[in-house]
């Protein structure tokens, strides 16, 4: 679909660049930026230390937006390249009528645009097995499991801007949303929920705030809904306290490798998080009063 939008693979360089439109540009430019240094480390501390993006100040950028996918994609394009990655694409001259002069154009895990492009779409392709697995779970049926894949693709238009918004930061962070929720799923249906399920939800967590700055009204409508859960009594104190804390863990690790990012930092969803905290910590101790309390009044 990208393709046949696009015609990517008849575009020089130059006009595939050109394609990625407002902030697609953007976030490619600083993948474009590590892989054109001269070394890995030379790249991020021209991102540490950017003085182009908002000239003439210098800003980290690291901190401003969310680079991560960005930096990976770049550090494993440059290590393809090592082990012989420039063999991995065919390079052709492109004739272009009308007058126009001929262009030269490569497609390939070699061309770094072909690179990025086609480690987004191996990413959401892998996002549908695992959706697979969650309608599975969900539905504790094949049936069901396969019903909800084709509503995905049957409302694909509606789910995903991939095919035609590749760079867009969701499109890194929906399929470590889908992955978030299937831990999540089970955790909650878990009876005694283990140290290592808080660690994968944790880390689930994590790798879906990293890679988007809204990530953050996603898991806030999450909190809101298992403190309604909670509230009713679907589920007991202990594993509300235990999805809490593997969010809050998730978000101290997120701010930390975001460099003290002010957009989570001053959110809705620190603030929420903020006072399940409180209610976790101050709850059992209320609860064991209340005997007590009752009695004196």
């Amino acid at each position: 679909m990208f393709e046949n939008e696009r015609f990517f693979s008849h575009l020089s360089p130059l006009e595939r660049e050109l394609s990625f439109r407002t902030e697609m540009g953007l976030y490619y430019s600083y993948y474009k930026t590590i892989v054109s240094s001269n070394s890995f480390s030379s790249g991020i501390k021209l991102l540490l230390y950017d003085n182009r993006t908002e000239y003439p100040d210098t800003i980290n950028t690291f901190r401003r937006f969310n680079l991560l996918p960005e930096v990976l994609l770049s550090e494993m394009y440059r290590v393809f390249q090592q082990l012989g990655g420039g063999n991995w694409q065919e390079c052709f001259q492109i004739n272009r009528g009308y007058g126009q002069p001929p262009v030269n154009s490569c497609t390939g895990l070699g061309e770094p645009s072909y690179f990025y492009l086609l480690a987004i779409f191996a990413l959401n392709g892998l996002m549908m097995a695992v959706f697979f697995l969650l309608c599975y779970y969900i539905s504790d049926s094949v049936l069901g499991a396969a019903f909800g894949t084709l509503q995905f693709f049957y409302n694909h238009s509606e789910a995903t801007r991939v095919q035609w918004t590749p760079p867009l930061r969701e499109s890194f962070a929906i399929p470590f949303l889908v992955l978030q929720l299937l831990v999540l799923s089970y955790v909650l249906r878990c009876r005694r929920p283990t140290i290592s399920l808080a660690v994968g939800l944790s880390i689930c967590t994590l790798c879906f705030m990293l890679p988007w700055q809204f990530a953050q009204f996603a898991l806030l409508t999450q909190v809101l809904a298992i403190f309604v859960v909670y509230l009713l009594r679907l589920i007991s104190f202990n594993k509300f306290q235990f999805i809490i804390l593997s969010f809050i863990a998730s978000f101290i690790l997120n701010v930390i490798l975001q460099f003290g990012n002010t957009l989570l930092l001053s959110s809705y969803y620190a603030s929420c998080l903020l006072t399940c905290l409180v209610i976790t910590r101050f709850a059992s101790m209320f609860i064991h009063k209340l005997p007590w309390l009752l009695a004196t009044v």
